[in-house]
């Protein structure tokens, strides 16, 4: 009869790991069955699956809170697995109670304070630089720190940690000097990076902001606190121009009188250059030179590239000397007459040239000389223009008035059937040039007799007779009605009577 074998089973004892997570464990198959009866375990072969693979009833270097799988084969070929598990002995547990980070930039005031779990008591080694065994220490400089923990038992953990500090207060000064020498109007900007944000601005010993105003020259001390009591100490010049700004000015007078030719020289020291210059009323100008000004009472600015001024007062330009030319007052000639006119020149700087200006047509005898001659047909004015050797300029002016002879004669009575030819017509007689626009004669009725138009005076090729249509009227009054164009030009109208005698 073949009977079967029973299930293969192993008994295995496991030593833990010396320390958690420490690859020091190990277990032995101490015995194995076939069900219930004793094996001969040297009938057997054994695999542990570990790394490497271990092939005896030994198992070294097992690894806390692992499971192994082992295989056992007998020499029939038959296979049991059997699964172990290996315990972990509990950790060390150390953690931070208190990271403190240096508070300033550079300092060594870092704090750290750590705390476990453990019943044993702890030995703690942070290396040489610092004091060993203390789960306490401070002093500590920004960097990394590793401790190592060990228990009774010599298990070991080890930790890191960082002590951070704050980046160092760093300063940026922007100075904005003194503009014009004396004055109290230098600025400082402080722009302040690292630290801990908010800061305190001390200068000089006082509370203060970033942004400083109303510095005079000098040298001035400044203290930065952070919000960690952190200082930054620094200082800063400011300057001024090494000179008040200061000119003086000539003066050019005017060349001729009523020009703007007047002139004005600055010489400026001190201030900060560029300069520019202006008068009082005007706009300034980058040049040292102002051109261009009346006569008169000045006051001057001068203002440098930051805007410091000075002024000057009561600059004086003084004007040309007037040239005065006088022809003597207006004048009334008779019309188609000559006139001479005498020029008397008072100022300027002889010799003069001279340059008589008339109307067109009018006749001249002499454009530039002193003295000249005119001929009078109309109202006019002569002027006379005198420059002298400086080129200045005076001029002269008179009225020219025509004083014509306006008498017109018409004879109060006339013999159409008399002996005297010269008496036998009504004629019109005047000044030579005289035009008669119209000449109507007419009879107490009022009925026109006779009319005639466009003729000179004295003009006797034509003249009433006495007629009306080749009839002879009867003797009497008659009445008469002339327009004229005297020889000015002006119109004029007359009228009167006439007697008709037979």
């Amino acid at each position: 009869v073949i009977t079967g074998l029973d299930s293969i089973s192993m008994q295995v004892a496991i030593t833990d790991p010396s320390c958690h997570d420490l690859p020091d464990g190990k277990a032995e198959i101490e015995n194995i069955f076939y069900g219930e009866n004793l094996a001969n375990i040297n009938e057997f072969r054994f695999n542990w699956n570990t790394s490497p693979p271990q092939n005896s009833i030994y198992a070294y270097g097992l690894q806390g809170g692992k499971s192994y799988l082992i295989s056992a084969v007998d020499n029939h070929g038959c296979t049991a697995y059997q699964n172990i598990f290996v315990p972990n002995p509990p950790e060390i547990k150390v953690s931070p109670k208190q990271i403190k980070g240096v508070s300033c930039f550079g300092g060594h005031d870092g704090i750290i304070e750590l705390e476990h779990n453990s019943q044993d008591s702890l030995k703690y080694d942070w290396g040489t630089s610092i004091a060993e065994d203390t789960f306490y220490v401070d002093s500590l400089a920004a960097g990394i720190y590793k401790v190592t923990v060990t228990d009774n038992k010599g298990c070991q953990t080890t930790k890191i940690f960082s002590i951070m500090e704050p980046p160092e207060i760093q300063l940026a000064i922007d100075v904005d000097d003194v503009r014009c020498k004396g004055n109290s109007d230098g600025e400082a900007h402080i722009n302040i990076q690292g630290g801990v944000y908010p800061y305190l601005v001390y200068l000089n010993g006082e509370i203060n902001n970033s942004s400083i105003v109303g510095l005079s020259k000098g040298r001035y001390f400044i203290d930065i606190v952070d919000n960690n009591n952190c200082m930054k100490q620094d200082s800063f010049w400011v300057d001024e121009p090494d000179e008040e700004l200061a000119s003086i000015v000539e003066s050019k007078d005017v060349s001729c009188f009523g020009r703007s030719d007047g002139e004005l020289f600055f010489q400026t020291e001190g201030g900060t250059p560029p300069y520019s210059y202006k008068v009082v009323g005007g706009d300034f100008y980058a040049i040292d030179t102002l051109i261009g000004l009346k006569s008169g009472k000045y006051t001057a600015v001068i203002r440098d590239v930051n805007g410091c001024t000075d002024s000057i007062t009561n600059i004086y330009i003084n004007n040309g000397q007037y040239i005065k030319v006088d022809l003597g007052g207006d004048t009334i000639v008779d019309y188609d007459s000559y006139l001479t006119i005498n020029s008397q020149i008072t100022g300027g700087e002889t010799p003069y040239t001279y340059n008589w200006i008339v109307p067109d047509g009018v006749e001249i005898s002499c454009e530039d000389c002193p003295q000249t001659e005119l001929k009078v047909q109309y109202n006019f004015s002569v002027s006379l223009i005198v420059q002298d050797s400086i080129g200045c300029l005076g001029e002269g002016v008179k009225n020219i008035f025509v004083k014509v002879k306006k008498g017109i004669f018409v004879p109060t009575a006339f013999v159409p059937d008399g002996n005297r030819v010269e008496n036998r017509k009504v004629f019109v007689y005047g000044k030579t040039g005289t035009e008669i626009k119209t000449f109507r004669i007419f009879d107490k009725w009022g009925g026109k007799v006779y009319e005639r138009n466009n003729f000179e005076v004295n003009d006797e090729s034509e003249g009433w007779d006495g007629t009306f249509k080749g009839i002879p009227l009867e003797a009497g009054a008659y009445s008469w009605f002339m327009e004229v164009e005297n020889i000015d030009g002006t119109i004029r109208n007359y009228k009167g009577l006439i007697n008709l005698i037979r």
